[in-house]
């Protein structure tokens, strides 16, 4: 059973979007455009939070804002090719601190929720263009988990769903954790063992769910889930028992 009426905000990091930085993970960004086909059938408004524009550059050589203007093209054109397969339009939102703080972020809430409405997909990420020292000055943007928490209750969304390239969170013996209670926070973020051996991105474990925890706090539902299993958005938003790990209140 597919979801309906549901603003729905997803975000992929750069180890699953990259095949763990050997190329752009072709395979994953299609599927999961098919599911957002199918969830915008049944009325639902989905944006995508994408990480992998620096780690899809395999010329580590150069500098990050470099690889990053090479690779963000790259990506969004993935995007692009298969949402316009389905008949669905695509719009791209670079998106820096100043953008979505409090106070300034009128402008952006509306550019979203008007693309929303017009059944355009956004594909947002983090202004990675940034020189390094730049870069490591923003509280917001430089993060696509932080950055897409912050997307989600700028626009209202219904429901979060992070996909990783792990089965959920894991405990200190490797075991899902498939319910997150807000209720044990301080346990739950000791177990937290940060990001993929292989990602790129800057943060880790304890960064998703801090973000995670601030949504659910928010009365976002919100759920992280592995990437490589089928349907794996559809199964997210469906309640499926036992899949990836939800956060409650």
């Amino acid at each position: 059973m597919i979801v309906q009426n549901r603003r729905i905000i997803i975000k992929l990091g750069s180890n699953i979007l990259t095949n763990g930085g050997e190329e752009i993970n072709k395979h994953l960004i299609g599927r999961l455009c098919d599911q957002v086909s199918d969830l915008s059938i049944y009325n639902n408004q989905v944006a995508i939070v994408s990480s992998g524009a620096v780690a899809s550059d395999p010329k580590t050589h150069r500098s990050r804002g470099l690889r990053a203007a090479v690779g963000q093209p790259n990506i969004f054109d993935q995007y692009r090719r298969n949402l316009n397969g389905h008949g669905l339009e695509v719009a791209q939102f670079l998106i820096n601190d100043l953008q979505v703080q409090e106070g300034k972020s009128e402008y952006t809430k509306n550019l979203l929720l008007e693309a929303l409405s017009e059944r355009v997909v956004p594909i947002i990420n983090g202004h990675d263009t940034a020189d390094d020292h730049a870069t490591k000055m923003l509280s917001i943007s430089a993060d696509n988990d932080t950055l897409a928490c912050v997307v989600a209750k700028l626009i209202n969304a219904t429901d979060i769903v992070i996909v990783i390239d792990k089965a959920g969170l894991l405990d200190l013996l490797g075991v899902v954790v498939h319910e997150a209670n807000l209720g044990l926070v301080t346990e739950l973020m000791m177990m937290a063992r940060g990001g993929s051996t292989h990602g790129h991105g800057d943060n880790g474990m304890s960064v998703k769910l801090k973000n995670m925890f601030e949504a659910t706090r928010y009365g976002i539902r919100a759920i992280m889930v592995p990437g490589n299993e089928e349907h794996f958005i559809l199964r997210a938003l469906s309640d499926e028992k036992n899949f990836g790990t939800l956060f409650t209140k």
